[in-house]
């Protein structure tokens, strides 16, 4: 098959990665990754290839568009992003157009996703399919919103899959129009990096650690928000029981450079601190840590439930989606309240968690990219 699947990212990474992995799983068939955020400091799957639009990203309250390059229009950008994806739509003719989000998030991007529906709909075998994440953010109009897309997707679309395990995370959770879609709907169980490239001896080899030291992995995910978290970890790490504790910290590729410096500054002095932007063996430092303290987004959840390493999370507060996410996958995750990120509070919680009994068992479906390339073989072969 010829498959076009189309990924805006606006602030994290996790609708990238997620889209990187669904892309691997289909392997065997012709994949084009249309790209519209930043990957700066991100890595490219070099087995896929991929169509940077011009960039486009939101700001960390939702509230506007800005370009990625200063000094750009962006209705400049938005005409261009346009006529290079109806023009890609229209030279590759793909078997199946993924659009991941669209149309119960990304409005912002109608401009572009409207008219290259309609491109891909002209054409005479192409599967319109959308690739929704676990959950939906709440919205003011919430009804309004659930209207409107449920009238674009019975419209537009052949079908909808959802990267989530209906055990824990039904649809019905986030939206509640979910009787009122007329197009199939495939649960796919969540998507999660299953490769790990390093063993566990040799990243605590890597970083000079012996049987008695206390790994810790703190974490920021793409790095856009997040900072205070890992400025409290720290901060907390001195008053900390448990000894020989040895903490690397992720910041993420987005953090901004004088928060970057930021934390470097605040961990000055202390020999047991390690501070990188990103690795591509993050799965491997999870499986090596005795413990992960990070926020609740999609991608960095799912890896913990791979490495199923105990975890103490905080989750983004300006929406329900990562307090809703942690509190219901539970098992190795324990939630933080922002009182926790207090110097002592957090001290003691990660005392507690280290010294805690732990659960091995994993209770949670987390082959969504191969499920999700085997239905879409099946829809698109018919």
């Amino acid at each position: 098959m010829n498959i076009l699947f189309y990924c805006q990212h606006v602030l994290g990474v996790g609708h990238y990665f997620r889209s990187v992995e669904i892309c691997a799983a289909l392997d065997k068939h012709s994949v084009t990754l249309v790209l519209g955020g930043s990957t700066d400091n991100l890595p490219l799957p070099e087995s896929i290839k991929t169509i940077h639009l011009p960039c486009l990203m939101m700001d960390p309250e939702f509230s506007a568009l800005s370009a990625c390059e200063q000094d750009s229009e962006i209705e400049t950008i938005k005409s261009e992003r346009k006529e290079l994806l109806i023009s890609l739509v229209k030279s590759l003719a793909p078997d199946i157009f993924l659009i991941e989000l669209y149309p119960f998030g990304r409005k912002a991007f109608s401009f572009e996703l409207a008219p290259a529906i309609e491109a891909a709909r002209s054409l005479s075998s192409c599967t319109v399919v959308s690739s929704l994440r676990d959950i939906l953010v709440e919205k003011k109009k919430q009804a309004a919103y659930e209207e409107r897309v449920i009238k674009i997707l019975n419209a537009s679309f052949d079908g909808l899959l959802v990267h989530s395990d209906p055990s824990l995370l039904p649809l019905t959770k986030t939206f509640n129009a979910v009787d009122k879609i007329n197009i199939p709907v495939m649960y796919t169980g969540f998507v999660a990096r299953q490769e790990q490239s390093m063993v566990e001896n040799s990243v605590k080899r890597q970083l000079g650690l012996n049987n008695k030291d206390r790994l810790l992995v703190a974490s920021a995910g793409s790095g856009a928000v997040g900072h205070n978290l890992l400025e409290a970890v720290i901060n907390a790490l001195p008053h900390i029981k448990t000894h020989n504790i040895q903490l690397v910290i992720f910041a993420g590729p987005y953090m901004e450079k004088s928060k970057y410096r930021r934390l470097h500054d605040c961990a000055s002095g202390q020999v047991n601190i390690r501070i990188h932007r990103f690795t591509n063996d993050f799965l491997s430092y999870l499986g090596a840590a005795d413990l992960s303290i990070s926020m609740a987004g999609y991608n960095t959840c799912m890896n913990i439930m791979v490495t199923n390493t105990p975890a103490l999370m905080w989750p983004f507060s300006q929406n329900r989606e990562q307090r809703m996410r942690a509190e219901s996958l539970g098992g190795p995750i324990t939630v933080l309240e922002d009182h926790d990120l207090h110097l002592q509070p957090l001290a003691d919680a990660i005392d507690r968690k280290l010294t805690a009994p732990h659960d091995n068992v994993r209770r949670v479906d987390l082959n969504g990219a191969e499920n999700s390339a085997r239905w879409l073989e099946q829809i698109g072969g018919r």
